[in-house]
């Protein structure tokens, strides 16, 4: 139930930050962040912690740390992309 919860909330974020950008890339690179910083959290556990399972336990806190740096990445992203085509478009109305 946790795993769906989670994926779910990554999912409705994704398609929140696409519809107001319009833009795919956007939400394609925050998903490679969110998938980057989840292998950079088991990669942290030392290898006689880890376990064979397909997803290994992460503490609460790795979870966490790697939801805001997602956010936080995710909302650089949008706000960059915002500024630049507003650039565009103030550029070709002139």
């Amino acid at each position: 139930l946790t795993d769906f919860i989670t994926r779910a909330i990554l999912g409705f974020i994704l398609g929140w930050v696409y519809y107001q950008s319009k833009l795919l890339w956007i939400p394609m690179i925050i998903h490679f962040l969110n998938n980057f910083v989840s292998i950079a959290a088991i990669m942290a556990v030392p290898v006689s912690e880890r376990t064979t399972d397909l997803e290994p336990p992460i503490s609460w806190y790795w979870a966490t740390t790697g939801l805001l740096i997602t956010l936080i990445l995710g909302y650089y992203l949008y706000k960059q992309s915002t500024d630049y085509f507003l650039t565009i478009s103030k550029g070709s109305n002139e």
